[in-house]
């Protein structure tokens, strides 16, 4: 289950960001949440006696040890400079049963009394709604941001697999992914340089995209949600990392 909130902002007299603005409403939203729930702002999250209580814990992935419920998957090359009158969209995401504080947007927004940085805005929507899956049948993966694969997985599958397995057990629910794991001939990855993007302030901690870019081939078909295509994959996906794009088929 994914659930999508759109918002869609005018900038009357224009604006001008230093990063791009989805990042800083999500980040907004996000303050939000750790000033509601957390009750030790004291004390680091990692060592919060109060953490597995927390809903800024659990929805920040065991505050990012995991894999986070609340997404921003933003292009980290979005627009930053606006004319009078022209409109940003946003989307941002809420895995499983994340969608419990999806409420907490609408409050942010009316709590930011239509400044973003010092640029005035109007708020013309902002809506709720269940994500319709399908299921894509795929040959490729074609990484369009660049996505961080830890040690012990050869292949993005294998951490796409990971990911399904943390979703399940900690936001109740699953995207599809069928493939066979013990089969060595899956699928062959050509990544390209390893890059690091410009650093994100979360409320939290920093983070920022990194990794590799590149290709995943495969010798046969996997089919999959096509939710992993709205989130992308890995731990920055949060911000916008391991975006891609299939050849596929319904």
């Amino acid at each position: 289950m994914l659930t999508r909130t759109e918002i869609c902002l005018s900038f009357p007299q224009g604006a001008c960001f230093h990063q791009a603005p989805s990042i800083l409403i999500y980040r907004r939203i996000l303050r939000l949440i750790h000033r509601i729930c957390c009750m030790q702002k004291s004390e680091r999250c990692q060592e919060c006696p109060l953490s597995s209580n927390c809903r800024y814990y659990w929805i920040t992935g065991s505050h990012y040890k995991g894999y986070p419920g609340f997404l921003c998957p933003s292009s980290p090359f979005e627009k930053r400079k606006f004319k009078p009158k022209e409109e940003l969209k946003i989307q941002l995401f809420w895995v499983g049963s994340c969608e419990e504080l999806k409420s907490t947007a609408d409050l942010a927004l009316s709590e930011m009394k239509q400044t973003l940085m010092n640029q005035f805005f109007y708020l013309k929507s902002i809506r709720h709604e269940r994500v319709q899956e399908s299921l894509i049948k795929i040959s490729s993966l074609t990484f369009i941001t660049p996505v961080r694969l830890p040690e012990e997985f050869h292949s993005p599958l294998a951490l796409t697999a990971e990911m399904n397995d943390w979703y399940q057990k900690w936001y109740q629910t699953e995207f599809c992914l069928k493939y066979d794991p013990e089969n060595p001939a899956q699928g062959e990855w050509k990544s390209g340089p390893y890059i690091r993007m410009e650093s994100t302030g979360l409320p939290t901690r920093k983070m920022a995209i990194e990794g590799h870019t590149g290709t995943l081939a495969l010798s046969q078909p996997v089919v999959l949600s096509s939710g992993w295509k709205e989130i992308g994959l890995g731990k920055t996906n949060c911000i916008g990392g391991g975006k891609f794009e299939t050849d596929h088929s319904i």
